[in-house]
């Protein structure tokens, strides 16, 4: 029997290579970021209180209340979708030709087919006219298969197969970093002059080679290239939580470097960023640092990176970083997968770092509950959410953006 006539095959989405090691390490009896309540903390010291005080029965009852607030609906879309299903063998379909909902700028820049397929993105409102748009704002979730997310406001069990569907109306939790960031024009930006952007999948994976992301992030900088006039953009919001977070520091970079214009300022914000030490990824290296916090787990250490050098002098008064790190292992600890911390930043109270006016330019504050949580569980919104919001409000005044 001959073979169907095809130009692409792709593997279905439950047997990425992301999703296969996920599957090996459950099956030798792993203990994930997804822990219950009880183990979420390990104690290093005999002191049973915590120094943040919104945690437990109020905070839930606080969240419970936010919970009533409207979300931001968006038509959420990946980068490839099949456009004509062929046969199915097995685990294996054929694809005859693919549909790109936002552009092939992906496909043109060499991204993979499987990272195509499975990236979630949308823009939040109307999308106003490239010589109107002077901010750019993206909020992204990290590398997790359908969860909640209080940076992009992803919400759990929201996929679906995306084989001759190209997109499914979602909606943006309203307590998220990106609701709040989009609902509240006067305190940030306005809608008429942003472009906003939530992602609930970048496909920048931490197992994906340098190439693979370099191109990834070519066709995010080659998509916002087509919504914008570079020459225009005064700012760039860039917040996200662990794999997000390496996302929002890294594309930061580079569109710092080929986009924008020297006078473009950078607000980022991310939870426990994790940079690919084995790649160096973002100047991260394999010294690591002690999370100082008498009560977080045992086992939460950083990888260490020099801030200063991943933003030469001439270039840290642009920026305006905040970055909340725990340390503790993301997914499984056999993947060596951690957050970064800047060198010798291990004070309780965190550290800064000055630009070349005596600005600070970066600030980095320690947590003490577990990984997972910090990305997903609003409970915790008084240490991630709502310190995200106050410092994208301080970078604004900084740079001087306008108000509405």
């Amino acid at each position: 029997m001959s073979r169907p006539s095809v130009t692409m095959m792709v593997f279905s989405k439950q047997f990425s290579a992301r999703f296969l090691v996920f599957l090996l390490l459950a099956g030798l009896g792993r203990s994930s970021h997804h822990a219950p309540d009880a183990e979420d903390r390990n104690d290093k010291s005999s002191s049973s209180s915590s120094q943040f005080s919104l945690r437990g029965p109020s905070a839930r009852r606080l969240q419970e209340q936010r919970r009533t607030q409207s979300g931001v609906p968006i038509d959420l879309k990946p980068i490839r979708y099949c456009e004509s299903k062929g046969r199915r063998w097995g685990f294996w379909t054929f694809c005859s030709s693919h549909g790109y909902p936002h552009g092939e700028f992906w496909n043109n820049a060499g991204a993979a087919g499987l990272n195509e397929d499975d990236a979630l993105f949308a823009t939040m409102g109307s999308v106003p006219s490239p010589s109107d748009i002077e901010y750019i704002a993206i909020f992204s979730s990290g590398e997790e298969i359908d969860d909640d997310n209080v940076v992009s406001g992803a919400m759990a069990d929201s996929e679906w197969d995306t084989y001759q569907n190209p997109s499914q109306p979602r909606t943006v939790d309203g307590r998220s970093v990106a609701a709040q960031f989009y609902d509240d024009e006067v305190r940030f930006l306005p809608r008429s002059k942003t472009l906003y952007l939530t992602v609930w999948d970048p496909e920048f994976n931490h197992i994906d080679s340098l190439r693979s992301k370099t191109n990834m992030l070519e066709g995010y900088a080659q998509y916002l290239t087509s919504k914008v006039n570079w020459s225009n953009i005064k700012g760039v919001v860039l917040s996200g939580s662990s794999r997000g977070g390496c996302f929002a520091f890294r594309l930061g970079e580079y569109l710092r470097i080929n986009n924008a214009p020297p006078t473009t300022g950078f607000a980022i914000a991310a939870l426990d960023a994790v940079c690919n030490v084995a790649q160096n990824e973002f100047g991260v290296t394999s010294s690591t640092l002690e999370n100082p916090l008498p009560l977080a787990k045992k086992d939460s250490e950083s990888f260490v990176v020099d801030i200063n050098s991943q933003y030469p002098s001439g270039t840290r008064s642009q920026h305006c970083i905040w970055h909340f790190t725990i340390g503790e292992p993301a997914y499984y600890a056999e993947l060596n997968y951690h957050g970064f911390s800047h060198t010798g930043c291990d004070s309780v109270d965190g550290c800064t770092l000055l630009d070349e006016n005596g600005d600070v330019y970066y600030e980095q504050q320690w947590g003490d509950m577990s990984h997972g949580k910090s990305t997903k569980d609003y409970v915790y919104s008084s240490e991630t959410v709502d310190p995200i919001l106050s410092h994208l409000d301080d970078c604004k005044d900084r740079f001087g953006w306008n108000q509405v």
